[in-house]
């Protein structure tokens, strides 16, 4: 008896996603990486009984991440050629490395660990789980999660730009383990620049104090990381984010002024990394749209080896023609980039006893891109799309040259950025700059968005297919399998090419939404809650509290306590 024939996709949806099931497994040699991590979509705004419009304000939410992944996905599609008459299509045998892997990581890292406490202290760390694990009896019982006890004298948390949800920890966990994962990768493999598209982001939360959606300083867990287990030195952070990073920029200074402290005293206890830091940024928005003089002059400050601190903030300006912007870009913009040049160098060249070890990080915030929302750049400066593959490219140029002691390191840390326009096309220009070949800046041009956009409103996630044959392991195998990734790796090598009927014409679109489909994990809300889940929710809680409050007060002698019925909402 002859074997039943294997199903061939026949659509050109199912032969993208084949082809990328395949292509990824068997494309994580490359020079750059992508790095995803699932938890980060469980950090929602998830307060009971939040209307439509005040949900509308919430501008940090888990569809940046969404938005992020099309991004990345279409920079894939596009630089590797995976679409019908590319290098790569489907249907083909890959033609040699992929521009970069992309990879979902479910890496952890505790805010108790050392690398988090050394920036934040233990008391604020202590205090953050603590307010993680009541998050869920708050929100059920009406209170406000991000409360401080009654009595603290401490600064009160911003109760707009700040929330928790039952799934903050683990996400701020999991953006932490995103960030240590792309450390190691650059640290000690051949891989020398990663993305974490992360999220929430980090560069205003300063040691012990959060602020603008930033609950934990990502990068500069990332820079303690490095230092202690890879031995880095001295490293520079550029942030291009519209608003000025305060919290970045106060902690570089905080541990700058304690290695020279220490210099000084000549201590024989371990120094902190020497950290520049050097901002590219819109002066009139937060941190200093108030006019807060503490805040503008910090976002203003520019200093250079003098005191231990080597910061420089350069100011966005208004443009009307590219042309105008790239004037602005050599004579005004760039030069944060020659600072960085001149502090690496310079330290590089310093004759100490512990070898100079170096890397740059970024901080990646896309909402100075033209395709911000008018509510986030209300003061009219932004940047177009292209900048930010441009800016990219000339900083993995700074850390190619031997002088840097990077030796190409580069990590770059996802920020801000809050429309789904300025995600996708920053991201896809980011990832193009930060890789090596050329890319075409009509990749994100409004027609290419456009078409983006509209084929993202006519498609749902669906779960990964994948053909089985005559090398897939049986479901008895699967179980004895020790290393399922590693199997599933080099069991991809053994595939067939995918059949592609003549008819069937996979375009960059729909190939970049079914890459992002095989990313996007189909096992968890990806979303914000909505309006009506809170009711819902609203409603649940107060049931659940009613049950509660009926168990307590069941007859425990001769006494017997008033029945107590429950709330009607």
């Amino acid at each position: 008896m002859e074997p039943s024939p294997e199903p061939v996709p026949t659509t050109a949806a199912q032969i993208a996603s084949e082809h990328f099931n395949r292509h990824l497994a068997a494309s994580q040699d490359a020079d750059t990486v992508v790095i995803l991590h699932d938890a980060c979509y469980g950090h929602r705004f998830s307060r009971p009984k939040t209307s439509k419009s005040t949900l509308n304000l919430i501008v940090e939410r888990p569809e940046r991440v969404l938005a992020s992944v099309l991004g990345a996905s279409a920079a894939y599609v596009q630089l590797g050629g995976h679409f019908t008459g590319g290098a790569n299509a489907p249907g083909r045998a890959p033609t040699g490395r992929p521009p970069f892997a992309i990879r979902r990581t479910g890496r952890t890292m505790d805010v108790t660990e050392s690398y988090v406490t050394n920036v934040h202290g233990t008391a604020w760390m202590a205090e953050l789980q603590d307010m993680c694990n009541g998050a869920e009896g708050k929100l059920a019982s009406g209170t406000i999660e991000v409360g401080r006890a009654e009595g603290d004298e401490r600064q009160r948390l911003h109760e707009g730009d700040l929330y928790l949800s039952p799934g903050s920890l683990e996400a701020f966990r999991g953006a932490l383990g995103g960030v240590a994962e792309a450390v190691d990768a650059v640290f000690t493999t051949p891989t020398k620049r990663a993305f974490v598209a992360i999220r929430p982001p980090g560069h205003h939360c300063s040691t012990d104090h959060p602020s603008g959606f930033c609950w934990l300083n990502n990068v500069h867990v990332g820079i303690e990381y490095a230092a202690q287990k890879y031995g880095l030195t001295h490293v520079a952070i550029l942030d291009f984010d519209l608003h000025h990073g305060d919290g970045s920029q106060t902690i570089a200074w905080e541990r700058n002024s304690a290695n020279m402290k220490k210099r000084a005293a000549r201590q024989k206890s371990r120094l902190a990394p020497d950290i520049a830091y050097y901002s590219l940024h819109d002066i009139n928005s937060y941190p200093c749209e108030s006019g807060d003089d503490e805040k503008v002059q910090a976002a203003s400050l520019c200093i250079e080896y003098a005191h231990g601190q080597n910061i420089w903030n350069v100011h966005l300006q208004p443009w009307k023609t590219e042309e105008e912007f790239w004037q602005l870009y050599e004579g005004r913009y760039r030069i944060i980039i020659d600072k960085a040049r001149i502090f690496l160098h310079q330290h590089n060249a310093r004759g100490n006893k512990t070898p100079p070890r170096a890397a740059i990080f970024i901080s990646a915030g896309f909402d100075a891109s033209e395709w911000e929302s008018s509510g986030m750049q209300r003061h009219k400066v932004n940047v177009p799309t292209s900048f930010y593959a441009r800016f990219t490219r000339d900083v993995v140029g700074l850390a190619q040259e031997p002088a840097s002691g990077c030796e190409g390191r580069v990590i770059s840390v996802l920020e801000g950025g809050y429309s789904d326009r300025a995600l996708c096309s920053g991201v896809m220009s980011h990832i193009s700059g930060l890789v090596h070949g050329g890319f075409d800046e009509g990749w994100w041009s409004q027609a290419s968005l456009e078409a983006l956009e509209m084929k993202t409103t006519a498609v749902k996630p669906r779960a990964q297919y994948v053909q089985p044959t005559y090398a897939s392991p049986t479901e008895s195998f699967t179980h004895k399998v020790v290393d399922r990734d590693k199997f599933s790796q080099s069991m991809s090598r053994t595939f067939r090419d995918v059949y592609v009927p003549p008819s069937v014409d996979v375009d960059w679109v729909l190939a970049t939404h079914e890459l992002a489909k095989v990313l996007i994990p189909v096992d968890r809300t990806t979303k914000s809650c909505s309006a009506e889940e809170l009711s819902r929710k609203k409603a649940v809680s107060a049931e659940a509290l009613s049950r509660k409050m009926d168990a307590m007060n069941v007859e425990t002698g001769p006494r017997q306590l008033r029945d107590r019925k429950a709330k009607s909402y």
